[in-house]
């Protein structure tokens, strides 16, 4: 079920992939740039899933997927805000109305345009930076909560007070049965002796 599982994993992040691949080839400038750090996204996503399913049960595997999907989420919410939202798009860029919609988010000149793209770098940094954070904040919170309690532990060793023979060990489980009987017909006469 886990194989099943990770293969439909494997294959949406692939179909994804593949769509916004296609999507994307004719977007340019700050919607193109904004479209390829998500392609980035999606295909480390995908690579992580595959990795994932090579190793089912590896916690770093399955950490790593759940961050880069948080990442995804959390950048298409960043696309959609600078994209869509005309007070949020850059300094020196403005939103084309094509039929009265809004549409592709279009720069005056180059300056504006690779200062554009350096603010969505940022924000990629920021909004990645921010994830492992609060992720490394996740993973180490219990294991602070146990510093205190390190108790250290004398062991002593165990006294035997009576040695069985070698020659008494069967291997079958009659031979068991017969040392636990007569185990226990030496532990009566020494408590009664």
């Amino acid at each position: 079920m886990v194989g099943l599982v990770g293969i439909l994993a494997s294959s949406v992040f692939g179909q994804e992939f593949l769509l916004l691949h296609f999507h994307s080839a004719d977007h340019d400038g700050l919607e193109g740039h904004y479209h390829w750090l998500m392609q980035l996204i999606v295909f480390m996503s995908l690579i992580s899933a595959l990795v994932a399913l090579g190793f089912p049960s590896s916690f770093p595997a399955a950490l790593g997927r759940s961050v880069l999907i948080l990442f995804q989420g959390c950048w298409f919410i960043d696309m959609g805000f600078m994209l869509w939202v005309p007070a949020c798009v850059p300094k020196g860029c403005y939103m084309r109305l094509v039929d009265d919609i809004l549409g592709a988010v279009t720069c005056g000149n180059k300056d504006a345009s690779l200062r554009a793209m350096a603010l969505a770098n940022l924000q990629f940094s920021w909004i990645f930076a921010g994830i492992m954070i609060f992720t490394s904040f996740v993973c180490l919170m219990p294991s602070g909560k146990h510093t205190d309690r390190i108790i250290l532990t004398e062991y002593e060793k165990l006294q035997c007070w009576r040695s069985v023979d070698a020659g008494q060990i069967l291997a079958d489980a009659d031979g068991l049965k017969q040392i636990s009987t007569s185990f226990e017909k030496k532990l009566e006469e020494d408590m009664e002796g």
